[in-house]
């Protein structure tokens, strides 16, 4: 009887450890969202922005990056994972807070620095159709000046809040 023992004693240990090696959950939830990989450069008049916020919006859901000294960025889901949900986003470009400004930013206080026209933030006229799956560059040239606003953008803005 002992010898029928071991190969079923040694199939329930490998059953054990190969159930083990799978991605987890939480790995197997983000593969659900069908994650593109983006990035791009953002520039005004041709020129290469640095420290700019870019974020890709919808229905209240967003990713978000930050342009480096080249103007270029890539988007991030959150802290965790890379990439952007599919869909039709809107692109909204922010001035990123600084030093002083950051802290004026947790007292509710927002400091007068915004360079970015509205059109590129809480107006925005950007968009982007990213498909699922699939590494894509989304580059924006920005023209110009125009009317700024130094606020972030209230849920309204982005779409209603999740």
């Amino acid at each position: 009887m002992r010898v029928f023992q071991i190969p079923i004693v040694a199939a329930m240990l490998g059953t054990l450890f190969f159930a083990g090696c799978g991605a987890s959950r939480e790995e197997q939830g983000y593969a659900k969202l069908n994650l593109a990989e983006v990035s791009g450069t953002i520039t005004r008049d041709g020129v290469p922005l640095p420290d700019v916020q870019v974020q890709f919006m919808e229905n209240g859901s967003s990713s978000y990056g930050v342009t480096d000294s080249r103007g270029r960025y890539e988007m991030q889901l959150n802290t965790y994972h890379s990439g952007v949900k599919p869909g039709t986003k809107t692109v909204r470009l922010w001035t990123t807070l600084k030093g002083p400004g950051f802290d004026q930013l947790m007292q509710g206080a927002y400091p007068a620095q915004e360079t970015i026209p509205v059109q590129y933030n809480h107006e925005s006229t950007l968009t982007a159709t990213v498909e699922p799956n699939k590494s894509q560059t989304f580059d924006f040239d920005i023209k110009g000046t125009g009317k700024t606003r130094n606020a972030p953008p209230s849920d309204e803005d982005a779409g209603g809040g999740e």
